[in-house]
């Protein structure tokens, strides 16, 4: 866990240059390896900026600053218990390593919120085209590489597994955190969990790290999508099996 001194005076309001020097001069990183780029992200729990790395064989990051727990803890052990949900996931999907990015957790000192203390988790940056999977048709994750069926396949064993075992999901409602990735050149698919923080329970419809709740369109809306990974499932498990893949 890393802790950095405040910026001086005081903003309420997003100014791309006090980012700049949060990074430049706060932040474990290598100013000259590193440079803030831009804003590429802003959720519930959230505001994501990119940090580009200015060496190609070094990999970007992005920086997620957390909005303030709707809990009443303090930032450290929000911090905290976000980094336990992320080992429990991690302990999930453990056969499938490369699936969610290496992060590291920080406490800096927000310049969008007056200053104040804040949550902060570097997140290696995935490039490439990013789609949300759940914009696919099933025929067309089908249509992959071996190499990302299986990776697929693996991940919605996975997922439902758990869910029948447990009655707790990912979260897969959020805007493009199951994602696809897909490299322009190669055209290779590789699948990517870009938040990977926030169980849900299926029986009380609870968010187990922010204590909030799924409404009724929400309800729907994942048990719609279980039901897709589970038509992904059986049509993938059909194409892996006539090409004898196991998994």
């Amino acid at each position: 866990l890393h802790t950095f001194p405040p910026l001086e005076g005081k903003t309420t309001v997003f100014e791309k240059h006090r980012l700049q020097a949060l990074f430049s001069k706060y932040l474990p990183v290598n100013e000259h390896a590193y440079h803030f780029e831009r804003k590429v992200g802003s959720g519930g729990e959230a505001n994501v900026y990119l940090l580009q790395s200015s060496v190609p064989e070094k990999p970007s990051w992005v920086l997620k600053i957390l909005r303030q727990s709707t809990k009443g803890i303090s930032p450290i052990a929000q911090l905290k218990e976000v980094r336990a949900e992320y080992e429990k996931v991690r302990g999930v999907y453990k056969t499938l390593p490369e699936l969610i990015p290496k992060e590291e957790y920080l406490m800096v000192h927000d310049p969008t919120r007056r200053e104040r203390a804040s949550s902060a988790i570097l997140q290696r940056f995935e490039g490439g085209q990013l789609n949300d999977l759940f914009q696919f048709m099933p025929e067309d994750i089908a249509s992959g590489d071996e190499s990302f069926k299986h990776e697929v396949a693996t991940f919605c064993k996975i997922t439902l597994g758990h869910e029948a075992q447990c009655r707790e999901v990912l979260d897969l409602l959020g805007n493009k955190n199951v994602v696809v990735v897909e490299n322009s050149e190669s055209k290779s698919k590789k699948l990517r969990l870009l938040d990977p923080h926030n169980m849900v329970s299926t029986e009380t419809n609870t968010f187990f790290l922010t204590g909030g709740r799924l409404d009724t369109i929400g309800q729907r809306r994942m048990e719609r999508r279980l039901n897709f990974l589970k038509e992904v499932l059986v049509l993938l498990t059909k194409k892996l099996e006539s090409k004898q893949f196991s998994f």
